[in-house]
């Protein structure tokens, strides 16, 4: 699967785990993480996480995107002598219908 076109219909996962392109064969484009990382956010449900292994470069620009995922934390960590990032991000639950329309109302 092509992780910019998931098949799955959107909110319809619990989670997902992503290990992203690093190290020295594998160099990855920032166009690529924004394109993987809202389409992981398209199909977790409200309240579904994303667990994303990434270089610790890339980990500082996620916080930049305008994904709709809230970050958790991020672990910095060191794999086969690269620095990485474990980076936890969560789908934030949906409002109520009734919650967004009071709020857009603004104050009684």
């Amino acid at each position: 699967w092509d992780v910019r076109r998931l098949p799955l219909r959107a909110g319809c996962i619990d989670a997902v785990i992503m290990d992203f392109p690093w190290g020295n064969r594998h160099k990855a484009s920032h166009a690529l993480l924004a394109e993987a990382v809202g389409e992981c956010g398209r199909v977790l449900r409200a309240g579904g996480t994303l667990l994303i292994l990434l270089p610790r470069s890339e980990a500082a620009r996620l916080a930049r995107l305008d994904t709709g995922l809230a970050p958790l934390r991020t672990m910095p960590l060191v794999v086969g002598g690269f620095p990485v990032s474990a980076v936890t991000l969560v789908r934030p639950a949906a409002r109520p219908a009734a919650a967004v329309a009071a709020a857009a109302a603004g104050p009684p």
